[in-house]
This record gives structure tokens, sequence and C-alpha cells, in this order.
């Protein structure tokens, strides 16, 4: 019998019978009681972790017949419904209506009964009507008793998720008045949320004598959408954005429209979501991106200047022995100038890019296509690019607003990439134009392309299909960042063995006519 109501084709039977305004009892052939409901509670003042298990004999329901004798193996009983009394747990007496069922399995043998009560107590001492009509009293008491039971139960539940909830959360009505708070959004506060219900929500969480004027809440309450202010990085002044550590704080704030069932706007609940571990960490994957780039930069002009450098040396030692010849001295003093000019311009390359790692702030008015052909000539200090043929297909475009050294961070980890895709030999097309409203740049190469499944992951930090030790895997996603940062739009198109494309878009700032 616990076997046939434990199956997964009577969970749904026993949610019913839980939310029945009638209070039911299942009982097996041995007299155990198998089932409890929530009514069943109410009326015997026992729990369900109480009687479930027991004897019926322990609810002391009497009303001259035992409900057990009427489980008969022939099946030959009738339903049954009669008056009948229980004792309450605390000992009080019960008057009942009381129904017995018998249940039985695929064979037709009884295997337990259902017994129905129906407290009819508080009618009969108040009401004269038949039999009936107490019957019918009796349900819409024990209705509105089970409902009331059910939303306190609910309203409990609700309340305690919605203070355990670790980010900030309050309510507000149209008046921005603070309906529901929770313990955390409370704690910023210094406070408990019992106290600042019914206060204006501006004036405490911002000491302010009207509504903020960045707050949404007055846009939630007309157009009934949710809305969201993401990446607010907060200011000391304003006491709901206090949280207990060091630093800025930043935040994503939702304003979610409570409706009734007419779809009106009651309430809105605002969530406050703390993102500050996210930037710290983020802050940290940029700080070690940039280590790896040094690193790598550093190499790579070590290497570039050590040429140069020794051709200076030689160049001196021969000057000092071949002083007396004008020719050769001339010679060699061309020698050591173009080899100090090529030094210089290697060291000013590398001084903008650790410029561009340490400037976060700053805008000015640049060309794409200049900071493509300083990218190519910092990528060309990293990488050898001796055996790529690299076309340069500029189209009229735009000015740009930005910081010329993070633009050149973009496409010389760009055009790295593309290098290494091709192992130092294929094809790289760099392409400029402008079109609705953005400047467009493609950057282009013939090498080893993307798989379909990496492509989705290629942004992500520390993703790399490099072999150990040849990438860092930080690199596009310092590129993401860094587009997103000045709102553009970054996209890839590639296949396996056919090479890889690279879309990167910015919002234009100012047309220049003529530009080739």
């Amino acid at each position: 019998m616990i076997q046939t109501l434990a199956g997964p084709s009577h969970r749904f039977l026993q949610q019913i019978l839980s939310f029945l305004p009638l209070a039911v009892v299942i009982i097996d052939k041995d007299r155990r009681i198998l089932y409890f409901n929530l009514m069943a509670e109410q009326i015997t003042g026992y729990s369900q972790d109480e009687i479930v298990g027991e004897l019926c004999s322990q609810l002391d329901i009497r009303d001259g017949q035992d409900s057990c004798s009427f489980l008969k193996s022939d099946g030959s009983h009738n339903p049954r419904l009669a008056q009948a009394a229980i004792r309450h747990k605390d000992g009080h007496k019960i008057l009942l209506l009381r129904g017995i069922y018998p249940l039985k399995n695929d064979q037709g043998q009884v295997i337990g009964a259902l017994e129905t009560l129906l407290d009819i107590s508080r009618n009969q001492k108040s009401s004269h009507c038949m039999p009936e009509c107490l019957t019918i009293q009796s349900l819409e008491l024990s209705h509105d008793r089970h409902l009331r039971e059910l939303i306190e139960r609910s309203k409990s539940k609700l309340l305690g998720i919605f203070d355990e909830i670790i980010d900030g959360l309050f309510m507000i009505d149209h008046d921005y008045r603070i309906n529901a708070i929770n313990k955390t959004q409370a704690s910023y506060l210094n406070n408990v949320p019992k106290a600042l219900v019914k206060n204006y929500c501006y004036q405490v969480m911002a000491n302010r004598t009207s509504p903020c004027s960045a707050c949404m809440a007055a846009q939630v309450f007309k157009e009934g959408k949710t809305n969201a202010a993401l990446n607010i990085r907060c200011s000391k002044d304003i006491s709901c954005f206090q949280g207990r550590q060091d630093g800025p704080r930043y935040v994503n704030m939702y304003y979610i429209p409570i409706k009734t069932d007419l779809g009106q706007v009651h309430d809105v609940l605002i969530y406050i979501q703390d993102i500050s571990k996210l930037k710290e960490l983020e802050e940290g994957v940029r700080r070690t991106e940039n280590l790896a780039g040094l690193g790598i930069l550093a190499s790579g002009v070590a290497h570039e200047i050590n040429n140069p450098l020794q051709v200076i040396l030689s160049g001196a030692n021969c000057l000092m022995k071949k002083r007396e010849n004008q020719d050769i001295v001339l010679d060699i003093a061309t020698q050591i100038k173009e080899c100090a000019e090529k030094m210089a311009n290697i060291i000013k390359d590398l001084s903008l890019y650790s410029r561009g790692i340490r400037q976060k702030d700053g805008g000015t008015l640049i060309h794409i296509k200049q900071i493509l052909d300083d990218s190519i000539s910092m990528a060309s200090h990293v990488r050898n690019m001796g055996k790529v043929s690299i076309t340069k297909d500029y189209h009229q475009t735009a000015m740009i607003l930005g910081n010329p050294s993070q633009f050149q961070q973009i496409f010389v980890n760009l055009i790295i990439n593309a290098v290494d895709a091709m192992e130092g030999k294929g094809s790289m097309v760099l392409k400029t134009f402008q079109r609705n409203g953005f400047v467009e740049i493609r950057v282009e190469d013939t090498g080893c392309g993307i798989r379909d499944n990496d492509l989705p992951y290629i942004f992500d930090p520390f993703f790399t299909t490099k072999d150990p030790g040849k990438g860092t895997g930080l690199g596009l996603n310092v590129v993401y960042r860094l587009v997103n940062q000045y709102k553009g739009k970054i996209h890839v198109k590639s296949n396996k063995g056919e090479g890889t494309s690279f879309i990167v878009k910015f919002p234009k700032v100012l047309s220049r006519e003529g530009e080739k």
C-alpha cells in the first residue's frame, strides 16, 4: 500500500488531496495511517510527523463503528457517511461529519480506506438548519481556514527567501515608500527591515528630499516593463550602495514591476546586485594580460635592438681604426644613424604601448588608418612577419574617439593572432570602411581557422587553442573588453583550415571628407 501511494502516477493525486478543504486520512489493512493532509492536522491537532505510521485508534474517532471493520476482503461493504466525534490532541471534543470509502487494487481487493472528516461543531452550536446545510457551511468554513493557512505558509516561505537573498532587495509603491526590504539591504543602512518600512526610499538611502534623478522606478510604473541600470560605480555618499569593503563598489540595479491580476503595476521591486568582486577579478585579468604582453614585447624588443646595437658597436670600433678614410667613416656613420633611428622608433612604440596600459581615461579624435599602420609596426617587433603578405585596403572612414594606445593594443593583438594562425607565412588583409554610423575594420588571414566548437569561447579569459606555453589565452579577452569599453562591436567568421576574419566596429564621430 505504501509503495502504491508513493508511485509516480499517484503523486499528482496526493498534491490534490493536500489542498482539499476537507480532512483526508488514508488507512491500510493493518489499521496504520499512511496519509494525513493539512486540514486533518488542523482538525485533530496532530502533525503528519506525529501520526503517519501510527494506528488509526490514536485519533480516537467515535461513531459506533470502527473504520477498519469496513475493510472486508471481499469488498462487499459500501461507502459510509455519518456523524462522529473526535478527541482533539489537546483534549477537547469535536463533532464531525465522517465519510469512509474503500480503496481497492486492480484485482478489486480492498487494500485500505479513505476517510474524510468535516468539522461541524461550530455550526451545530449556532444553527438549526438541516444536515445538508450544516455540511455546506462546514465546507465553507473549512475552505476559508484552509486558504488562510496556505496563504500564511506561502507568505512565511516567500519572506524567508526574500530575507536570505545575499543581494539587496526592496519594494516601493507609487509614492516611493518602502513596502518591503530584506535584511541585506537593511544592513547596508545599519538598520533592520521593520524600522525602514513605510519610509521614503530616497530619504533613507540617499539622504535626499526628492526621488533620485537616475531612478527608473517612475518609468517602470508607467510602462510596466523590467528595466536595468548596469555597471554603476557607487558614490560614497549613497548609503544604500555601501558594502563592507574597501575600494570602489559597482552594482547592477534591476527594476521589476509587481502587477495586479488586471496587469496594473502596484509596486516596483528593486534588486541591487553587487558586482564589485567581478570587477576586481576583471582588473586582475587585465593586469595579468598587460604583464604578459609587456613580457612578450620585452623579448621581441630585446631581439630587435640587439641587431642594430651590434652594428653600432662594430661601427664605432671601425671608426676608431679607419678615421683617416673619410669615405669609410661616412658610410659607417650613416649605418650608425639608421640603426639608432630604428632603436628610437622601437622604444617609442614600446613607450606608447606601456602608456596605453596605464591610462584608463581620456579620449581624442583619432584616425583608424594611422592606428593600423602603427599596430603593424609594433607587431613586427614581436613576430617575424617577413613571409607575411599584408594588403591595406583602406577606404574612406570617419574619425573615432578614444585612446590611441588602447586602440593599438586591440589591433596589435589581432595582427599577432593572425600571424600565429598562419605560422608566420600567408596573406593578411586589413580593410577599413564606414557603414550605418560605424567605422568598420576587418583583419583577415589565411591561417588554420577556428573550429566551430571553439568559436563561442574565444573571448573567454584563459581560453586558447595554442600549444602550452605559446599563449596566455588573454589577448582576445583584452580585445573584447576594450572594444566594449568604447561601445563597439566585435564579430568573428572562421572556417577550420580556411582562415579567419575579425570584424570590429566603432561609432563614428566626425566625417573626414576626401580621405583615401
